[in-house]
C-alpha cells in the first residue's frame, strides 16, 4: 500500500513540468443583481472542487480554488449585497476569492459547462446562514491509493485528495434556462403586486377625495340652511316691528279722535 502511494505521487510530481501540477485559469468576471440577490459569474478554464465557507465580523463569503491562476480576472464587482471582491492565495498555490458582504446570508458555488466552463456564485438575500468557526481546523486530508502510471489529469485533481469537498452542481444550459425562466416569472409577480398596491393605493385616494368632497358639500349645505334660517328670522322679526309700530299709530290716532269728540261734545 504505501509503496503504490509512493509511486503514485512521484508519477504526479515528475508528470508535470516544474514538478507542480497544471493550474486551473480564472479570468473574467461580471455581476447580475436579481431580485432576490447577487449572482457573479467568472470564466474559468476547466471544472474545478470550490471549496466555500462564511466568515463573520465583517460578514465575508470566501471560494478556495486549488492550483488555480489568474488570468483577465475582473475584480470591480458591486451590488447590493457585495461591497467589494479580493483576491489572494493562502500558500502560493490555491486561489482563494473573498467577497465583502454587506449581510450574513447564504452562497452557492457551481460549475457550470455550456460552450465553456464557469464559476457561478449565487447569493441568496432572503436566506441567513451561520458563519464557520474560524479557530476551526481545516478540513482533513486522507490518502488514497492510485494505479501507477500511464496517469489521466481528472478535472478535479483536489477530489483525489480531500475526502470532504463541497458537492458540485454542474447545469446544463436547460437548467440555466429554466432558473431564468424561474426568475423571471418571480420578477413578473412581483411586478405585478406592485401594480396591485399601487392600483389600491389610487382607488384609496381617489375615495378619500370623494369623501372629504363629500363632507366640504355638506358643511357648505348646512352653512347655507343656517344663513338662510337666519335671514328667515331677521325677516320675520322686522315685519313684526314694523306692524307693531303701525298697530302703536292707529292706537295713538284713535285716542286723539276720541279725545277730539270729547271736547266738541262739551
Amino acid at each position: 500500500m504505501k509503496i503504490n502511494i509512493i509511486v503514485c505521487f512521484l508519477s504526479l510530481f515528475l508528470a508535470f513540468p516544474g514538478g507542480t501540477l497544471a493550474a486551473v485559469t480564472l479570468g473574467g468576471g461580471r455581476i447580475v443583481e436579481l431580485q432576490d440577490g447577487t449572482q457573479l459569474i467568472f470564466d474559468i478554464s476547466e471544472a474545478a472542487a470550490p471549496e466555500t465557507f462564511l466568515l463573520a465580523n465583517p460578514p465575508r463569503y470566501v471560494i478556495d480554488l486549488p492550483n488555480a491562476a489568474t488570468q483577465g480576472l475582473n475584480l470591480n464587482l458591486r451590488s447590493r449585497d457585495v461591497r467589494n471582491v479580493r483576491m489572494g492565495s493562502p500558500n502560493g498555490r490555491d486561489l482563494r476569492i473573498v467577497l465583502d458582504l454587506n449581510d450574513l446570508i447564504r452562497g452557492k458555488a457551481s460549475i457550470v459547462k455550456d460552450q465553456r466552463h464557469r464559476l457561478v456564485i449565487d447569493l441568496f438575500r432572503n436566506q441567513s446562514a451561520q458563519p464557520v468557526n474560524q479557530s476551526a481546523p481545516k478540513q482533513t486530508i486522507q490518502t488514497v491509493s492510485v494505479e501507477p502510471p500511464p496517469i489521466q489529469m481528472l478535472s478535479t485533481p483536489s477530489a483525489a485528495r480531500i475526502g470532504d469537498l463541497p458537492t458540485l452542481e454542474l447545469l446544463s444550459p436547460t437548467q440555466i434556462q429554466a432558473q431564468a425562466r424561474v426568475r423571471e416569472q418571480e420578477q413578473t409577480q412581483a411586478k405585478a403586486r406592485e401594480q396591485a398596491r399601487a392600483r389600491e393605493q389610487a382607488l384609496a385616494q381617489a375615495k378619500a377625495q370623494e369623501q372629504a368632497k363629500a363632507r366640504e358639500q355638506a358643511l357648505a349645505q348646512a352653512k347655507a340652511r343656517e344663513q338662510a334660517l337666519a335671514q328667515a328670522k331677521a325677516k320675520e322679526q322686522a315685519l313684526a316691528q314694523a306692524k307693531a309700530r303701525e298697530q302703536a299709530k292707529a292706537r295713538e290716532q284713535a285716542l286723539a279722535q276720541a279725545k277730539k269728540a270729547q271736547e266738541e261734545a262739551v
